[in-house]
């Protein structure tokens, strides 16, 4: 018998606290959001983007408004990109929306900003930002030290590292890290 009481407690329990998450969640998107998300994945961004200005007009939210600024930045607006993200982390602050701050401050050139913004989103990805930040800056050193924080398998750290050999005429080392990267 109190076994039974046992799991009927534990399962109303389960119950409430399925239903409670529910209500402490993001309310849903609007069809128009999901149909941009779908159209950007396809690749259509300009459709994309099309459905993100409609969505606007039903409802704000800081995913919506970071959807819009990577639509943007995918199609190379930077300054509309820039404005979006800005909407974006002003209602909420979260990791991925520094981390896209910072791609667009790199986009535009302002490397402070870009550097600020990529530490701050400390993302695992940040590092590979911050590697490919420093070295377009000249600073190859801070760029390896990034680059380390990557596994060492990683595509992306053999790619910018043979660049970076290949720069400082370390040929073989630089077609040796080619070699291993699909890029």
């Amino acid at each position: 018998m109190k076994a039974v009481l046992y799991l009927g407690g534990l399962s109303l329990l389960f119950l409430f606290l399925l239903l409670f998450s529910f209500a402490l969640k993001e309310p849903s998107q609007t069809p128009w959001h999901q149909r941009g998300q779908q159209l950007f994945q396809s690749g259509n961004h300009k459709a994309a983007l099309r459905m993100f200005q409609r969505a606007l007009q039903e409802k704000s939210s800081p995913e919506l408004w970071h959807d819009l600024a990577l639509t943007y930045f995918t199609l190379k607006d930077f300054p509309k990109a820039l404005q979006a993200i800005e909407k974006a982390i002003s209602q909420k602050e979260k990791p991925k929306y520094f981390l896209l701050r910072g791609q667009i401050y790199t986009a535009l050139l302002q490397w402070k900003k870009a550097e600020e913004d990529l530490k701050r989103a400390a993302l695992p990805e940040s590092s590979w930002h911050l590697a490919k930040l420093y070295w377009w800056m000249g600073q190859e050193s801070k760029a390896r030290k990034w680059l380390a924080k990557l596994p060492s398998s990683s595509p992306l750290r053999l790619y910018l590292l043979g660049k970076i050999y290949w720069e400082n005429g370390e040929i073989n080392k630089a077609l040796l890290c080619f070699s291993h990267t699909p890029l």
